[in-house]
Order: C-alpha cells, then sequence, then structure tokens
C-alpha cells in the first residue's frame, strides 16, 4: 500500500510509535463472561468513588458551565502547604498518563534516549518515542525493575529514566535504600 501524503511528511522516527492497546471494557468483560468483574489492571477502585468526592462534586454542579482553573491553583496551594512546597514546585495534570507524557516531551528531543524497564507501564515507552528520543529497554530481574541495570545503560544521551514503585503491571517494589543507592550511582 502506498504511502499517504500524511505519513510523507512525518519523521521517520513517528512510524515506531504503536497507539497504547487500551483493556477491554469492564461491561464487556462482563457480558461475555456473565459475571461481576473487577478491573484490577486499570487501577480502578471496586468500592465506588469516595463519599467526599460525590460531595464535592454535588457541591460544584451549578458551574459545571465555567472553564476550570487549568493550573489548578487552589489545589496546588492546597497540596503544597500540605506538603511544605512551593505551589511552584506542584506539576498537575489529568492523570498520569498525561505527567508521563510532559515528562518526555519537556525532557526530550531526537538524540536523546529515554530509559524504560521492559515490564512497565507500557505509556512510558509510547511517550519516549513520541518525543523522538531512542527508547532503550531494560530487562527486568525476576520481573522486578533492575535499578543496578538501569544505572549501568546510562549514556550521556541519557536525558529522562521512568521508574514505577510499585511497578505496573508486575506489582513488585523496591526500598528507599536502593533508590538511594540507585541515585547515588547515577552520573552527575
Amino acid at each position: 500500500m502506498p504511502k499517504s501524503p500524511i505519513q510523507e511528511m512525518l519523521p521517520r522516527w513517528a512510524g515506531r510509535i504503536r497507539p497504547y492497546p487500551a483493556g477491554k471494557p469492564i461491561e464487556e468483560v462482563e457480558r461475555e463472561l456473565g459475571i461481576k468483574a473487577i478491573k484490577l489492571a486499570s487501577n480502578e477502585n471496586p468500592y465506588g468513588p469516595s463519599p467526599k468526592a460525590i460531595e464535592s462534586l454535588r457541591g460544584g454542579l451549578d458551574h459545571v458551565n465555567l472553564y476550570p482553573d487549568s493550573n489548578g491553583l487552589d489545589l496546588a496551594r492546597k497540596l503544597a502547604q500540605l506538603h511544605g512546597l512551593d505551589p511552584a514546585e506542584i506539576i498537575l495534570g489529568a492523570g498520569s498518563t498525561d505527567l508521563i507524557e510532559l515528562a518526555a516531551r519537556t525532557f526530550l528531543s531526537p538524540g536523546d534516549e529515554g530509559l524504560v524497564s521492559e515490564a512497565s507501564f507500557l505509556i512510558y515507552q509510547i511517550a519516549v518515542q513520541e518525543s523522538g528520543a531512542g527508547l532503550a529497554l531494560i530487562p527486568t530481574r525476576g520481573m522486578a525493575i533492575d535499578l543496578t541495570a538501569i544505572r549501568q545503560a546510562v549514556t550521556a544521551r541519557t536525558k529522562l529514566i521512568y521508574l514505577a514503585n510499585p511497578n505496573n503491571p508486575t506489582g513488585t517494589l523496591f526500598t528507599i535504600a536502593e533508590f538511594d543507592r540507585f541515585l547515588d550511582g547515577l552520573p552527575a
């Protein structure tokens, strides 16, 4: 099949990007299997929303016609106060995928490199690829993120390393002491 004019305009690296394969909707799984399901893979809460969240949503229904504060200033101030930070140190996003992609867009360019454990959230790989940077997939050790192998894979081109703790989808984790050793072993 010949390439379309749009495909001709894309940089070569863009052809390596594959869309995130979202899981089946829970309703479809329940219909197929004839059971009530809990979708743990999407970090969904089987107990429903918090009563406090429902109350907050109800309290804001009179204002859904207005554009929200895209900077989340009130939330950033409250989080900063709670954690002893300056509000300028708080970055908000529409979920973790938004923040993962923001990090890649901010720090990576073609010629750079991002490191990702091979058994981690697929969005890490996609975010690195979307930036045009090189992607280095680091093998796991016993289905756990291998911090030693990641540290050894760092090169002058490495600008971003994604680490999940606990790791999704394996559920493994590393300790604070292991993370401190990892950070201490990185080049300046």
